[in-house]
């Protein structure tokens, strides 16, 4: 799947998933690293942006590169909040 093709629903059940699994186990499901800078918050609660779009989009972490430029649209379209979080 393309990242233009990802809804609401697809982003909502990686974020499920993540909750399900816990963050560690679901990054290193799916071989994805901890996200640095760029948080989709949902239910007041931070998921790993590139993580989440990835998985949603059947997508592996080196398929596509992560930010607010790659991100950004897919959370706008999907009605999600993505969060720049400086640690």
């Amino acid at each position: 799947m393309k990242l233009k093709d990802i809804n609401r629903e697809d982003m909502l059940r990686a974020i499920a998933e993540c909750d399900v699994l816990g963050r560690a186990a679901f990054l290193k499901k799916y071989g994805f690293k901890p996200g640095k800078r760029f948080f989709i918050v949902y239910n007041r609660l931070r998921y790993d942006s590139k993580a989440i779009v990835g998985v949603a989009a059947g997508l592996s972490a080196s398929e596509f590169s992560g930010g607010a430029a790659t991100i950004g649209p897919v959370c706008r379209r999907c009605d999600l909040t993505l969060k720049e979080i400086k640690q």
